[in-house]
């Protein structure tokens, strides 16, 4: 079962089962009071069902925890990620008026980013490739960005991307020769998955 703990500053999940997302986010934002879940995705794929299954639909401080935003496309997502630093901020500064507090619990972020492959494809029928991946390149490095500057904050930002298995299989199982491929190919000829696996990501579980 994956947990928090296991989690990087840019992480990969492969194809989980709605089960095991649900029970993810569950232990994040029960975890303390400080724990919050901000739940990314282009379909509206939000594990509820399973989710009520593991916690009772009236707690709702549980809830509250929880952001559930729809995205289609990556000018939507980056609005996004951009309303999430807004929040680090304001929740920065607040810590820092209760500084006297020194046991106060490091804050845990997560965000969960399901649909990307969607997102990217949604924004190509819009823009060029070289635009699309210029803004995907963009919003993986700024998530990268932000975590790495939450560090010093009191603040624990984790950012897992979900892809189907299909996405990734070229990276899991890829021979030798595929990886020196992969080293020098672009976007092009590759999965997204792959892509983001490759040159972003710091563990794919």
């Amino acid at each position: 079962m994956v947990q928090y703990s296991d989690l990087k500053l840019l992480s990969i999940w492969t194809s989980p089962a709605r089960s095991e997302l649900a029970q993810l986010i569950y232990e994040t934002v029960t975890k303390d009071d400080n724990s919050t879940v901000y739940y990314i995705d282009a379909t509206n794929r939000f594990p509820l069902k399973e989710f009520q299954q593991i916690t009772s639909p009236n707690d709702k401080e549980i809830y509250d925890r929880i952001r559930i935003i729809t995205c289609l496309d990556l000018a939507e997502l980056a609005i996004t990620v951009n309303k999430v630093v807004q929040v680090l901020n304001m929740d920065k500064i607040h810590r820092q008026q209760r500084q006297n507090d020194k046991d106060e619990n490091p804050a845990e972020i997560l965000l969960v980013l399901q649909g990307l492959e969607l997102m990217f494809r949604n924004t190509q029928l819009n823009c060029s490739p070289n635009e699309s991946h210029l803004a995907l390149r963009d919003l993986l490095l700024r998530l990268r960005t932000i975590a790495n500057n939450t560090a010093s904050d009191n603040l624990k930002l984790r950012t897992m991307l979900t892809f189907p298995r299909e996405e990734l299989l070229k990276f899991v199982n890829r021979s030798t020769n595929d990886n020196k491929r992969l080293k020098t190919s672009s976007i092009n000829g590759n999965t997204l998955g792959e892509y983001v696996a490759k040159y972003y990501a710091d563990i794919v579980i």
